[in-house]
């Protein structure tokens, strides 16, 4: 099973989450469950999600090649994006403390989705 999960950036509260099966991709999941969004919410994602910006607002890293080096703005854009994407990665890390949900799932698959929102409920519990 997959979890995707939607965090302010100005409060860190986890907002939503979507649960998909483990062998969708990222970004379908996304447009598979994605309702739409206001104008003024931004989503920063990781190069999993390059076309977001066709959907909704979205910010994306820019992809190197071996054949198109990346220009200095480039560099710059990403090195910003991921000073704003390290908080992502530190509540990624916080739900990946509990083994429920960052190894094989050995429950009835029912039962998932109410172990991620109580995960969950617990990170904005401990931020609050």
């Amino acid at each position: 099973m997959k979890i995707q999960i939607i965090k302010g950036k100005n409060t860190g509260f986890i907002y939503e989450i979507q649960i998909g099966p483990g062998k969708e991709h990222d970004f379908h999941l996304f447009k598979r469950t994605f309702e739409g969004s206001p104008d003024n919410i931004t989503y920063t994602a990781d190069l999993g999600y390059i076309g977001i910006n066709k959907i909704t607002n979205g910010n994306t890293p820019y992809k190197k090649s071996k054949k198109h080096p990346l220009t200095e703005k480039e560099e710059e854009y990403n090195k910003e994006l991921a000073k704003e994407r390290i908080y992502i990665e530190h509540t990624n890390s916080w739900i990946k403390r509990f083994k429920i949900l960052s190894t094989k799932f050995r429950n009835n698959l029912k039962y998932f989705a109410s172990f991620a929102v109580l995960v969950c409920a617990l990170f904005n519990l401990d931020i609050a």
